[in-house]
């Protein structure tokens, strides 16, 4: 699969792009790690005659799904580099001023609001789909006793209308707004095969009508800041998240859009896992994240990097934790995440001839598992065979898979459709033809050794 994009992305260097199309980047980006057996390539061309075509077409397949930008017959792939916040600068919050939040009626909304209130006085205006409720009435009641109250107001994000209407009640109630930050999310978790257009566009609306919608409603206010709330998604674009991710790569090309049009600071901060607060605050998520090597963002910390962020001179940085030391290939769904150091100085002829080797190699195999998760995948298909076999499933050795979905009811059909799948893959099927013929048998005794086997999977967390 070969996508091509025109100037979707941006090198940062003020070039003028069109973000309509980049959250195909996210979406790409996930599809390549939920069908590991397909060869993907992704890139992003200043040209689309027959030179980037051309120059697309010498690209490896890539594992990840990351995208390559070609401008100017150059390739460029985009890194994550340590940062140094370097000294402090004057906030750029106002005392007393008026902040718009669409979604702060969540958890970090609120953990933010808490902060502008008691540190700035500031009045926090909430934007949110849901009509207001107990649960709300309690978070402003919370909050006003540490200054001025959260303004509620219902408005679909997704509606320019009633954003309009929003935009005018609070000027003609407050005389002016002074900073504007996205901070809705819809998560939707599904892999693409389960997925329906409805559940995907409603977390992919949540980013892009959202951000395009606030765009239009105040874009005629004399801002001091526009700041989206993004997320690491936007890099390591996570299986099952391509809906979540296409729209973290489009809210973070369009606030660079927003940057080269509007003389407000526009910010863009892609947030890391929040393990006290937000919509995945659960002892799941923690014992997860935990595993994978990532620490939980606190509060505190976090509100002090937005401080350092709206008044410094970075437009974006992603702020993460680490609990431990990470391997390249540590991340979840297998996702590289490598933060680099400052470069050193190089030769630039060393760096053309290197660029051209990656382009000449071959792709890379994916990463392989781990020892004991691939020990576990494979015990798992034998038991799975061994199952089907007592249902007589393999008798004759040879079938179609239409023939096997008459032979059982036909709710199990996509069960059936799934199970042959992973059969052929572990090698116990071969296709021939349309059909299958069984090509590996395996002793009924599977059952002992899943018995003696699993001890110690059950004394490792990630595989109890």
């Amino acid at each position: 699969l070969s996508v091509v994009t025109q100037r979707a992305l941006s090198l940062g260097d003020g070039e003028a792009i069109n973000p309509a199309d980049a959250s195909v980047h996210g979406l790409v980006g996930s599809l390549a790690k939920e069908y590991a057996q397909w060869r993907v390539r992704l890139l992003d061309t200043d040209t689309l005659d027959e030179t980037g075509l051309a120059a697309l077409l010498r690209l490896p397949a890539d594992a990840q799904g990351d995208a390559w930008l070609y401008r100017a017959g150059e390739f460029y792939r985009s890194q994550l580099l340590a940062a140094q916040w370097g000294p402090a600068r004057p906030t750029r919050y106002r005392d007393g001023g008026v902040y718009v939040l669409l979604g702060g009626a969540g958890g970090i909304g609120e953990v933010y609001s808490e902060y502008l209130i008691t540190r700035y006085r500031a009045q926090v205006v909430w934007l949110g789909r849901r009509a207001a409720d107990a649960a709300i009435a309690a978070k402003i009641a919370r909050l006003g006793q540490h200054g001025p109250a959260p303004l509620y107001l219902q408005a679909d994000a997704t509606d320019a209308a009633a954003l309009a209407a929003a935009c005018a009640q609070i000027r003609a109630r407050y005389g002016a707004i002074h900073g504007l930050v996205h901070s809705a999310i819809v998560l939707a978790d599904q892999s693409l095969a389960q997925m329906d257009e409805a559940r995907f566009r409603a977390s992919l609306a949540a980013k892009v009508d959202a951000s395009v919608q606030l765009a239009r409603a105040f874009g005629g206010e004399a801002l001091d800041f526009v700041l989206f709330f993004s997320s690491l998604q936007s890099f390591s674009k996570a299986p099952g998240q391509s809906n979540y991710a296409a729209g973290c790569t489009f809210s973070d090309a369009y606030a660079q859009q927003l940057r080269q049009a509007w003389p407000c600071a526009v910010k863009v901060v892609n947030w890391g896992y929040w393990g006290s607060v937000g919509i995945v605050s659960s002892d799941f998520y923690r014992d997860r994240m935990a595993l994978l090597g990532f620490g939980s963002i606190e509060p505190e910390e976090a509100l002090q990097a937005l401080e350092q962020l709206l008044s410094g001179p970075l437009d974006q940085v992603a702020y993460l934790k680490l609990s431990r030391a990470r391997a390249p290939d540590a991340a979840d769904g297998g996702t590289a995440l490598q933060v680099y150091g400052p470069a050193p100085q190089q030769d630039l002829a060393a760096v053309q001839r290197e660029l051209a080797r990656r382009i000449a190699a071959p792709a890379l195999p994916p990463a392989e598992a781990d020892t004991g998760l691939r020990l576990l995948e494979t015990e798992l298909a034998r038991l799975l065979f061994v199952q089907m076999d007592s249902l007589c499933l393999w008798t004759p050795a040879t079938f179609t898979l239409e023939a096997l979905k008459t032979r059982l009811d036909p709710q199990f059909g996509r069960w059936l459709a799934e199970s042959v799948r992973l059969l052929e893959l572990q090698g116990y099927l071969v296709r021939e033809g349309e059909g299958y013929r069984v090509v590996q048998r395996v002793e009924a005794d599977a059952w002992l050794d899943w018995e003696a086997a699993k001890h110690g999977w059950l004394a490792q967390p990630n595989l109890r």
